[in-house]
């Protein structure tokens, strides 16, 4: 039963001391080498404060309190918005694919 127990803890021993070999290793990198941190935004054509705040994982609010607003709707191209420190650019999500319906098309068909 000894022998069985020595056993049983070398094999799993050996198990924890063996490296993963590359190819089984995981390819972290950095967040910060592949996100930029920023600290400025400058307003473009068609942005709202609320799109800007989410794409820098900001809420609204902070990013009003972080800029002295008052009113979100009163912001107009070419402004530059400070950002908090460590603030980072989102990526953009994947559109998704859009379907425009023909006469005579039912739900069931398109889905």
């Amino acid at each position: 039963m000894l022998l069985l127990w020595v056993l049983l803890l070398f094999s799993g021993l050996v198990l924890l001391l063996t490296p993963l070999p590359s190819w089984a290793q995981n390819d972290v990198q950095n967040p910060s080498e592949e996100t930029p941190v920023v600290d400025r935004h400058t307003v473009q054509v068609g942005e709202t404060l609320s799109a800007i705040a989410l794409r820098y994982a900001l809420t609204l609010e902070e990013l009003m309190a972080y800029n002295g607003i008052t009113d979100p709707d009163e912001i107009v191209v070419g402004q530059v918005l400070t950002l908090p420190p460590g603030s980072v650019l989102q990526p953009e999500p994947t559109p998704l694919p859009v379907h425009e319906v023909q006469a005579g098309e039912t739900l069931s068909q398109i889905a």
